[in-house]
């Protein structure tokens, strides 16, 4: 627990903010191939629970930042809370509110209101404390179905791989869960973001009865997987004004 900490506190402070982090994480990890892939994933892990605070722990150190984050963005301890801050072990796996009401007796410079700290760039709707601490919980990644729904989730089911069901043909899961082992990824399955998913029912309103489909703005073809599942078009047309992007669809 020691060394990747130690570690972690290293990629911070060489983080200059000049690119993406993980590409910089990436790009760290590639150059020094002492870290094993169970190495990277912890230091990984622990650098993105203190991204996660945003500017709200800025008073403290580094050490202390990550295990604050650490503290707020998991729900058991794998060590290192009870090797670097005992007191908290015992409270991992209270709700979120709970977790920030100790942090803040804990560190009391402690400002959950700046976890995200661009408040005026939000809405007047929106709850900004809400929305801060949101930024505390891992997201899911989603996965739309195309195969045999039936199989893909009894494999799941055997392989004791938690998931949760958004309707039909479209599954959430945990961020470490590696389903390219289990499934053929854009075959099978297609990792593809929920609000992405959606965009297909913006054409419930329309009788399609076409066997062509145009995507004017194709990125990288999501929408255009979800209409030939839905529609089985028989010709597209994929277009996109950013160059970088055009690609040959057959």
């Amino acid at each position: 627990y020691k060394q990747h900490l130690i570690s972690a506190i290293d990629l911070i402070k060489r983080y200059s903010y000049k690119e993406p982090f993980a590409i910089f994480l990436k790009n760290y990890f590639k150059r020094d191939k002492k870290f094993g892939s169970g190495d990277r994933k912890s230091i990984a892990d622990l650098c993105y629970g203190y991204m996660r605070l945003g500017k709200s722990a800025d008073d403290y150190s580094i050490q202390d930042q990550i295990i604050i984050g650490f503290f707020l963005t998991h729900e058991q301890d794998n060590g290192l809370l009870e090797n670097f801050y005992p007191l908290l072990k015992n409270s991992v796996d209270e709700i979120l509110e709970k977790k920030i009401e100790i942090i803040s007796q804990a560190f009391p410079s402690f400002n959950s209101s700046l976890i995200f700290s661009f408040h005026k760039y939000i809405s007047a709707k929106i709850d900004l404390e809400s929305f801060g601490s949101s930024h505390l919980k891992k997201p899911l990644f989603f996965i739309k179905i195309r195969g045999e729904q039936k199989n893909i989730i009894q494999m799941l089911d055997e392989k004791k791989i938690t998931y949760t069901s958004f309707g039909d043909y479209v599954l959430g899961f945990e961020q470490h869960v590696n389903l390219s082992e289990l499934f053929n990824v854009d075959g099978d399955i297609v990792v593809q973001d929920i609000s992405s998913q959606q965009t297909i029912s913006l054409l419930d309103k329309y009788e399609i009865n076409e066997n062509s489909f145009w995507d004017a703005c194709a990125g990288s073809g999501g929408k255009s997987i979800l209409a030939t599942d839905r529609y089985h078009f028989k010709t597209h047309y994929v277009s996109d004004i950013r160059p970088p992007l055009y690609r040959d669809w057959e």
